[in-house]
Parts: structure tokens; sequence; C-alpha cells
């Protein structure tokens, strides 16, 4: 039940300025530090990605990277159980964005550069000249598609806003 892991690695991949990041991280200790664990996600992540760059092999063997990638509570996924590929994604750039910080603190960025995005909440007031804005960074937009024609009508809907009446109301 890896497919939404093979299909996210596959799509990053494919995304140049991030494939070249990961690939030019120094993962060679500090003097003084221990090497990284063999179970590194990142290092399993580049490893993967030297192999689909240079391999001519149609397949490449995703268990280490697998066993590498652990859960909440620090332990490996179990590949028989499918996951959210949003969960998913949202873990492994966490993961990697802290791991990215230790080992090349130049490459540190490159996942807020290319994925982030911010979606400013407002509360305007029809009474009076309020307005409060409340900024908040994201990886991923959650749209309604059901029963939609189309993404632009789940993106107009998506910015459509709500009327705060009642116990909601909002005072001037």
């Amino acid at each position: 039940c890896t497919c939404y892991q093979n299909s996210l690695i596959q799509q990053l991949f494919m995304i140049r300025p991030f494939r070249l990041a990961i690939l030019s991280a120094d993962l060679q200790p500090a003097a003084g530090e221990a090497p990284p664990p063999e179970a590194d996600i990142l290092g399993q992540l580049q490893r993967l990605f030297a192999h689909l760059q240079e391999s001519e092999r149609k397949y490449a063997e995703t268990r280490p990277f697998c066993e590498s990638y652990k859960d909440i509570d620090g332990s490996p996924v179990n590949p028989n159980v499918q996951m959210d590929v949003d969960e998913f994604c949202r873990l492994l750039f966490d993961r990697l964005e802290s791991r990215l910080k230790q080992a090349s603190p130049m490459q540190a960025r490159v996942i807020d550069d290319l994925f982030a995005l911010v979606q400013l909440h407002q509360v305007i007031s029809r009474e009076c000249q309020h307005l409060s804005e409340r900024p908040e960074q994201d990886y991923a937009l959650s749209l309604e598609v059901r029963n939609r024609r189309s993404v632009q009508e789940s993106l107009e809907l998506f910015v459509e806003g709500d009327r705060l009446e009642g116990d909601n109301k909002y005072q001037c």
C-alpha cells in the first residue's frame, strides 16, 4: 500500500529545483559528529533520487526509504496500511526540512520556497471599518470538488466567504 508514497516521490523528483536540493545536500558529518543513521530520511530520499536519475533500470527499490519514514510515534510506517497522501506529504516535508537544516543550511528553505502558500483569513465588518487579517502558511489547499463542474468553481467557493450572524457574529 505504498502507491501514495511512490506517486508523490515521482512528482517531487520531477521538480528539478527540489531534486537538485536533495541531491546536493551534504550528508557528511562535521568533525566530531556521528554519521547519520542508515535510516536517515534525507539520505534515503537522496539515494532514491540518485537511482531514479542515473539508473537505466525501470524500477527502484523503495523498501529502505519506507523503513526510514517513521510515523508520529517514531515507528516505521506499516507498508500494508494505506495513508492519506496529503498527510504523508506534510510529515515528509516537516522531516526533510528539519534534516536539511542540519545537513545543508543552504538548502533548508527549498521546501518553503517551492511549495509553501499563505492563506489570508479575513474578517470584514459590514457595520464598521474593522478589518481583521491572519496569515496562515500551508502546503495544500483543501477544495470541495464534489458536485462541482470545475476546479475554477471549487476555487470560487473556497474564497467566497461566510457571513457571521447570530452567535457567530463579531461585535464592532
